[in-house]
């Protein structure tokens, strides 16, 4: 059975500090469980992968009077 240590205290002869998680056998596990030692430790769940990002093109429209522009505006007139 797994544990999570809550107090520091021994573990068939090894010290335990608190924030640990243990495999203990049954009557141990159960015995820290119930002086308050100890608490089922959370099982963890398999982490899910990422969803990749989406690719985002580059905008295209390179008319100056539209308002989606990829490069700077163009001095005209001097």
């Amino acid at each position: 059975m797994k544990i999570q240590i809550r107090k520091q205290t021994t573990l068939s002869g090894q010290v335990v500090r608190v924030g640990e998680v243990h495999d203990a056998s049954p009557s141990d596990g159960n015995f820290l469980i119930g002086i308050g030692f100890a608490i089922l430790a959370p099982e963890k769940e398999p982490e899910a992968p990422k969803p990749k990002s989406k690719r985002r093109r580059n905008p295209t429209n390179d008319h100056p009077e539209s308002g989606d522009q990829n490069h700077a505006p163009v001095a005209l007139g001097k």
